[in-house]
């Protein structure tokens, strides 16, 4: 029987298998918002961690309260805003330019046929209608994203 798309999409994408039911892969993309990238931006900060694997593969909007509701919002909106201008991430979309992330970086041509992508966000699994592999993570797992440029995968299909 042949591989799915997904499948294709791991194997060509494959880092490292550290165990048999883990599968370490290579990110196209790192899609990020101003809801759950602060809370992953503020604990590299604390690590001494505060670096971006590919500053060009690194796709980041402003788009669940826009403009901001209230402090809170305005201090995650903030936190962006230094974070991308910090490490020159160009496709970085602020209020005025922004759009739904979902739907912005797919117009934008970030999302293509066998790619990659994690964001902190559960509807990211929207984009495999483009061909892509996409996986809504944990801050954790964007941490890395952002940090490696690489996510850790237990595949059901091994």
């Amino acid at each position: 029987m042949g591989k799915t798309i997904a499948q294709k999409i791991f194997d060509a994408h494959l880092r490292d298998s550290p165990t048999p039911k883990n599968m370490v892969l290579d990110l196209d993309v790192v899609l990020c918002h101003e809801i759950t990238t602060p809370i992953a931006i503020m604990d590299l900060v604390e690590k001494g961690m505060d670096r971006v694997f590919d500053p060009d593969r690194i796709k980041a909007v402003i788009d669940h309260v826009t403009p901001a509701k209230d402090s809170k919002t305005a201090a995650q909106g903030k936190i962006m805003r230094e974070w991308a201008r910090r490490h020159k991430i160009k496709d970085f979309f602020d209020v005025g330019e922004n759009g739904v992330c979902h739907a912005l970086f797919p117009e934008k041509g970030f999302i293509r046929p066998g790619y990659t992508v994690i964001m902190g966000d559960s509807h990211t699994c929207t984009h495999g209608a483009f061909g892509a592999f996409a996986a809504g993570v944990g801050t954790t797992d964007l941490e890395v994203g952002i940090l490696k440029g690489s996510v850790l995968f237990d595949p059901l299909y091994r």
